[in-house]
């Protein structure tokens, strides 16, 4: 009898009774799999241990979703499955390493914040009530969030409903007015602040939804300008509007 045939076996038990402990017989069969392909990661900035902890939880992926009708091995099946979920799991912490630190320390909170106000009101909070609920601004929300947006940060593209959408897909942009900061009066008073670059800025990022980068490109800058430039903009308007 032959180790494939064996395998088939395996995998047919495990596909009629969806017995956990045949799952885990296959894992623990196929674990050098993970550790291979967890190897070929290293010296990227990532430890070891994490590697194979994604590598490994992608191989009980693959042998849950494994049939031995299929023309392939379980072993050519598993490899792209297992590459796949590194992969991915560099791009969602390269998306987080990208943030600033200042956003990156935000990042827990506001996204705990997010997820309980999201499962309490059964629907997606608005920039502000996260702010109410974190004790940050509402500016330094909408900045967390569209990183996460652009950044494509996994937790947030999960689906959380039985339709099948994301958290991403249900959180709304900013309100056109400025009803995701302040109300519109605020907004306007805000703007009556500001000189005409720095109205340009804001009217781009919240009224049109521009991003940093295509303001920049408006304006014949650098993101990393606008980005200053915005934080600038905030700290002048919250001096202003706390001591009126």
């Amino acid at each position: 009898m032959t180790q494939t045939h064996n395998d088939d076996k395996l995998f047919e038990e495990y596909i009629r009774t969806g017995n956990i402990e045949i799952r885990n017989l296959i894992v623990e069969k196929y674990y050098y799999m993970a550790k291979v392909l967890a190897g070929k990661f290293l010296n990227r900035g990532v430890d070891y241990d994490d590697l194979l902890q994604v590598a490994s939880l992608a191989l009980v992926k693959a042998a849950e979703r494994f049939k031995p009708d299929m023309d392939n091995k379980f072993s050519t099946f598993a490899t792209p499955t297992i590459i796949g979920e590194i992969k991915k799991y560099f791009r969602d912490k390269a998306s987080l390493i990208r943030m600033p630190r200042k956003h990156y320390e935000l990042y827990p909170s506001i996204k705990n914040a997010y997820d309980t106000l999201t499962h309490e009101m059964n629907m997606a909070p608005t920039p502000l009530q996260i702010a109410e609920a974190t004790g940050n601004s509402p500016e330094e929300v909408i900045e967390v969030l569209e990183m996460v947006r652009t950044g494509n940060i996994s937790s947030l593209d999960e689906e959380f409903d039985e339709e099948g959408y994301s958290r991403m897909e249900a959180l709304g942009d900013p309100d056109p007015g400025f009803e995701g900061i302040e109300t519109r009066d605020m907004y306007e008073r805000a703007l009556s602040l500001l000189d005409e670059n720095e109205k340009r800025v804001i009217i781009m990022r919240y009224n049109q939804g521009m991003s940093q980068k295509d303001i920049a490109d408006n304006f014949g800058v650098s993101q990393m300008y606008i980005s200053r430039l915005e934080k600038k903009i905030y700290s002048k308007l919250r001096k202003k509007l706390d001591s009126n």
